[in-house]
């Protein structure tokens, strides 16, 4: 997979995945252990649905508060 591996990344760096559910993914890729891929692509994508969730909805108050502070000093 191309997100855990790339080679010469930064001058003679290279970057590689060595823990975390990509691991795994990679691995049981690798590995052609389909069942566990889906799993943990199953849990990856979870894992993004909640971040998403929680992030959007604190955002949209942000911005809320934000509008209202914005509209009472036009509205002045």
């Amino acid at each position: 997979m191309i997100g855990e591996y790339w080679p010469q990344i930064a001058g003679d760096r290279t970057l590689e995945v060595t823990h975390g559910v990509l691991k795994i993914m990679d691995v049981a890729t690798y590995e052609g252990n389909i069942a566990l891929a889906s799993y943990a692509s199953l849990l990856f994508g979870v894992v993004v649905v909640v971040f998403a969730l929680a992030f959007t909805r604190h955002l949209l108050e942000v911005s809320r508060r934000k509008y209202v502070i914005e509209e009472a000093i036009y509205a002045a």
